[in-house]
């Protein structure tokens, strides 16, 4: 009888290891479908060269863990995703001869998010930052020849295509996803330039950003509307199809081509 007893607790503490063997195998396995789900629409894969920078990705995947692991406010990530926009957003100017303090700067935020009057209009604030940046670091751009020039010889190249309106686009990255619609809004990472390859505006690789179609250059919408989920194009955008004989300030000259590298990250449908 003891021996009897002996074999058959043995039978059940073998099933008992197959059991959680096999159950273990699930969990894994459900763990490398979603990963290779979602692998594609995350930072190292659709941030060009992040994969092969092992101090960035290793920040990145630090970070990733963390907010895997902790149940972190949602109101807290937002004000955070917000923040390194911004951030982004004073890092331009910095180079354009304007610093902003970012203490100052929080510290008048939180005065009006409490109910606190602006001390000036939308408007008048954004006319008041334009004549701040300094007018020796305002990009000359080239004549409207040369600039004609720069478009017909993109136009040469093997690989870029020439729509109806004149923008000019190269395919660097072909997404699989789906395309973005007018009323829709992009969440986008790029880098814009001029023909001289002076950087005018960037994201950052890691900081994308929300673009409504509607809300953007004619030229960049249009770009946006021909990519796919996970794409990343060059879009080579005449005057005509960006801020055309005004410009934008003391950031944009009259007249200027403007060359956007821009990798859609996801494509939100606005309700």
């Amino acid at each position: 009888m003891n021996a009897l007893r002996r074999y058959l607790t043995a039978v059940l503490v073998g099933l008992a290891t197959v059991a959680a063997t096999s159950a273990q195998e699930r969990v894994d396995t459900v763990a490398e479908a979603f990963a290779a789900m979602w692998s594609h629409y995350l930072t190292p894969l659709t941030s060009p060269g992040m994969a092969s920078d092992s101090e960035r990705l290793r920040n990145y995947t630090d970070g990733f863990r963390k907010g895997l692991r902790d149940s972190i406010n949602e109101t807290y990530v937002q004000g955070y995703y917000e923040g390194v926009q911004l951030a982004a957003r004073l890092r331009t100017l910095h180079g354009l001869g304007l610093d902003v303090d970012a203490r100052n700067l929080t510290t008048a935020l939180a005065r009006i998010f409490a109910g606190g009057k602006p001390m000036m209009a939308p408007l008048d604030a954004e006319a008041y930052i334009t004549s701040l940046i300094d007018v020796e670091v305002r990009p000359q751009g080239p004549s409207a020849e040369e600039q004609q020039a720069f478009l017909d010889e993109v136009a040469s190249r093997i690989g870029v295509e020439r729509t109806p309106s004149g923008l000019l686009f190269e395919i660097v990255q072909p997404g699989t996803g789906e395309s973005p619609g007018h009323y829709d809004t992009a969440l986008v990472s790029y880098t814009g330039t001029f023909t001289d390859g002076r950087e005018f505006d960037s994201t950052g690789a890691d900081t994308p950003i929300e673009l409504p179609l509607d809300g953007v250059v004619d030229g960049m919408a249009e770009g946006l509307k021909k990519m796919r989920k996970g794409g990343t194009y060059r879009l080579f955008i005449p005057p005509a199809l960006a801020y055309g004989s005004e410009g934008v300030g003391d950031v944009i000259p009259p007249g200027a081509v403007i060359i956007f590298e821009v990798t859609l990250v996801d494509v939100i449908h606005r309700k």
